[in-house]
């Protein structure tokens, strides 16, 4: 006889069977003979089950009623599933799980998981590695081994050994990986914790952030808090809350800070935003640097071009090809140029704006703005600026209530910048 039936409350000893397997709720299934029991087609289970040995089916569903800490389903060995398993129950293997796709509407607590698709509607705790195409887990999920997947989805806390995530990963609450993680777009909004080595495609951090040592992300969105331990290497950095890095910063398109950033080494960047403020020992940018925040560094802002907005403080040298602090009337006559025939009207543009020492090619100090010593090739001073000292080479242009601390040199060649 192909099928077979099991009523419910009482042990049955199997071997392998042809049909399909029916079981009653609370039933035990023994293996006749070695360790495994073999259902060529689907086994259906009317509740809880206990399974004393290895099993093997084409299909797999349970009905259950409720979800107890120590399972609905208990299977002492491993369980593998050709197709589906659907499991309306919590579940316990002690063993490996093998499905084409498994669902899990309880608890899951097993040892290491291969399947296409594994959802788990309560918590999982894995002892072993997981490789699965999606991993959805309701609750909190921990894998003691290293993932392989290619998206992860977290209703609570995740706690995983390490591995790859090539897809998307979004995690409600905290994410710690015990060994160095590859990802593709990590989202989480509790805490999240990245060991040394660990990198990435994307990476939004809504609540805190650590990088054990040093790391990689292409794009790096801080809404929260962040601490990197090393360095940090990005394409594109967003913060918007609060960032320490405890080596060197570096983003080879853009860095954006709304927020706070503090670096003990050196940042590096193509372009900088800055909105909020920063502090670096050293602040190298490929193009344009545009301040609107406060800056603070012991080796300067070294830039292509920059662009200081009124009200900004700076603390540190700023070098670059230009180098416009506070609305000059050089910027004026640039845009009055590009805009023919509207009238652009800058009221006190350089008020409150405080910058250190200036090295540059064209530089343009606006009306009211204060700074230290500057050195370039031409120099344009507006309306109750103040400044420590020019040094020139070429062209000096100034406007009324200019107030300078020495006076204008104007030399055959300038001095370079220090450092």
């Amino acid at each position: 006889m192909p099928d077979r039936t099991v009523k419910g409350g009482v042990t049955s000893r199997l071997g392998r069977i042809e049909g399909e397997l029916r079981v009653g709720r609370n039933a035990t299934i023994e293996a006749e003979e070695g360790s495994k029991v073999v259902v060529a087609k689907g086994a259906y289970f009317e509740g809880p089950v206990t399974i004393r040995c290895d099993f093997e089916c084409q299909s797999m569903r349970v009905e259950g009623r409720g979800f107890g800490l120590r399972g609905d389903v208990l299977v002492k060995g491993s369980l593998k599933v050709a197709d589906t398993a659907d499991i309306s129950a919590s579940v316990a293997v002690d063993g490996a799980v093998e499905a084409g796709e498994l669902d899990v509407a309880g608890h899951l607590k097993c040892g290491p998981i291969v399947s296409r698709r594994v959802r788990v509607g309560g918590h999982l705790d894995a002892a072993g590695t997981v490789e699965t195409r999606s991993l959805d887990v309701g609750g909190h999920a921990t894998v003691d081994g290293d993932v392989g997947l290619v998206d992860f989805r977290v209703g609570g806390h995740a706690q995983i050994g390490g591995g790859t995530i090539t897809g998307a990963a979004e995690v409600k609450g905290h994410l710690w990986a015990a060994r160095k993680l590859r990802y593709g777009v990590l989202r989480v909004y509790g805490h999240t914790r990245l060991p040394t080595g660990s990198s990435g495609d994307r990476l939004d951090g809504f609540g805190k952030v650590e990088w054990e040592g040093d790391s990689a992300c292409k794009v790096v969105k801080i809404a929260g808090t962040a601490r990197a331990a090393g360095n940090l290497d990005a394409g594109d950095v967003e913060v918007k809350g609060n960032l320490e890095v405890r080596g060197g910063l570096r983003a080879t398109e853009r860095l954006l800070v709304g927020g706070t950033s503090v670096v003990k080494g050196q940042v590096e960047c193509a372009v900088l935003d800055l909105q909020g403020r920063l502090v670096a020992r050293k602040v190298v940018v490929e193009g344009d640097a545009r301040l609107a925040g406060d800056l603070k560094t012991r080796g300067g802002l070294w830039a292509e071009s920059v662009f200081v907005e009124g009200g900004t403080k700076c603390a540190g040298i700023l070098v670059g090809e230009s180098v416009e602090v506070g609305g000059s009337r050089l910027v004026l006559l640039n845009r009055s140029a590009k805009l023919a025939g509207q009238q652009i009207v800058v009221r006190g543009a350089g008020r409150m704006t405080l910058v250190g020492d200036i090295y540059g090619t064209r530089v343009a100090v606006g009306s009211n703005a204060k700074c230290g010593r500057v050195f370039a090739r031409s120099v344009d001073l507006g309306e109750g600026c103040e400044v420590g000292k020019v040094v020139y080479e070429e062209e000096l242009r100034t406007s009324e209530g200019v107030r300078f601390h020495s006076p204008p040199v104007k030399v055959a060649k300038l001095p370079g910048p220090p450092g």
